[in-house]
């Protein structure tokens, strides 16, 4: 009764984002989950089983890391820190390598020892499965690893730290790595939301749950958060409201999709993962129509579009 009280009038947006927000307890699932992963992989480095790692271990990446997932939680992204003294890191055009001759990724490199990514996330998949189910991501850039008594996966990359950023595998490669950043993808969103009075992670959110439940997940999260990078930072004046910024989000989507720069500057754009031909084009239009049409009608059409 007091909770109805307190929010008599609470619009039916303000509710959905209450819904699709991770509650209390579902931060805390995530919190035991990080502890649970960082405790197991301090083990495994003291029984040797895993390369030197940094001091961090492991470092929260992602969506959760952003404030921007939505409920309900069921995993957390990790970036596993080798230790990055164990490898040269070598730059050539747009090719990078990572030369080592440490014992343990010794196992995972060719000929010219370099660290190849697939060998070495399939060496940490065989050593996680040993303490945890343990599969290989669609990706190949990670290990999912589920924790039985959380009830929770964690998404565990391996990773060299460098420079304020990461080397990360490469998706879907045997040889190349690319160059992340966790840290400047979290400021350049926390800036923008700023600027616009907190609203764009509640739009991120928004268009998260469109892309899951109406647009049969096409994009990337990632994706969905640096359209609204782009977007954002390039209209100085501030939006009053989540359904003022949503409105802006889909009249400028389209320009994006398959125009869309990594916000950070290191890596290659966002969109090249997707299937470029005229009739996937046409099917985003139609989605992206029919959520500007939702938009345009009211918070209750849009909720109506976006039921959970």
């Amino acid at each position: 009764m007091s909770n109805f009280l307190s929010n008599p009038f609470q619009s039916p947006l303000n509710k959905l984002l209450r819904d699709i927000t991770p509650s209390a307890n579902e931060n805390k699932l995530a919190d035991s989950a990080f502890d649970t992963v960082r405790k197991k992989m301090q083990q495994m480095v003291e029984q040797r089983s895993l390369p030197v790692l940094n001091p961090e271990i492991i470092t929260l990446v992602g969506s959760h890391y952003r404030e921007t997932d939505i409920s309900p939680l069921q995993h957390i992204d990790v970036f596993l820190e080798i230790d990055s003294s164990l490898v040269d890191v070598h730059v050539k055009g747009d090719t990078l390598s990572l030369v080592t001759k440490d014992n343990v990724l010794s196992t995972c490199v060719d000929d010219s020892l370099h660290v190849l990514p697939q060998k070495l996330v399939s060496a940490l998949q065989v050593t996680f499965s040993q303490h945890f189910p343990a599969t290989i991501s669609s990706t190949g850039q990670s290990i999912k690893i589920q924790l039985e008594k959380e009830k929770f996966f964690v998404r565990i990359t391996p990773s060299f730290a460098w420079d304020h950023s990461f080397f990360v595998p490469q998706e879907k490669s045997e040889l190349l790595w690319r160059r992340v950043s966790p840290y400047k993808e979290k400021a350049i969103l926390d800036q923008v939301n700023q600027l616009h009075n907190g609203n764009i992670k509640s739009v991120i959110r928004c268009v998260k749950l469109w892309n899951e439940l109406r647009n049969n997940e096409s994009f990337r999260n990632y994706h969905l958060e640096a359209i609204a990078y782009t977007i954002f930072r390039e209209i100085p004046t501030a939006t009053h409201n989540v359904m003022e910024a949503l409105e802006l989000y889909v009249n400028q989507m389209p320009r994006y999709i398959y125009n869309c720069p990594d916000p950070t500057g290191l890596d290659t754009p966002i969109h090249t993962y997707l299937p470029d031909n005229i009739d996937q084009w046409y099917l985003f239009m139609n989605r992206i129509a029919e959520l500007k049409t939702a938009i345009k009608s009211g918070e209750k059409s849009l909720v109506a579009l976006l039921k959970i």
